[in-house]
């Protein structure tokens, strides 16, 4: 009895670690719809609590993960965004905003 659960506790041990082995952000995501200005392709990353990647092939900075929830900036046509928001299975939703804080709305991804 002792090495059956042992070995399902071994098994339950390992199925966890290869499910969170990538972050619930990781990898492309694709605009549900279109927005002027807004990014269309987010390609992520996480390492821990860092998160890199791409906004339209831009690179994001000051990426950082807390669980599903995720914060990063980018700079497109020379105006600098901060996004925040959560995944949700197969839907990111973030809140950009213009560093100023103007100019907030709400933007939907779907994971590719």
């Amino acid at each position: 009895m002792t090495k059956r659960f042992a070995l399902l506790t071994s098994l339950i041990l390992t199925c966890a670690l290869i499910a969170f082995a990538f972050g619930p952000v990781d990898g492309t995501w694709t605009a549900a719809t279109t927005s002027s200005g807004a990014p269309q392709i987010l390609s992520l990353q996480t390492n821990g609590a860092i998160l890199t990647g791409t906004a339209d092939g831009v690179g994001v900075s000051n990426g950082k993960v807390e669980g599903t929830t995720i914060w990063f900036s980018s700079v497109r046509g020379g105006v600098a965004y901060s996004y925040k928001g959560a995944a949700a299975g197969n839907q990111l939703k973030l809140y950009e905003t213009r560093a100023d804080g103007s100019n907030p709305r709400a933007l939907v991804f779907n994971h590719n």
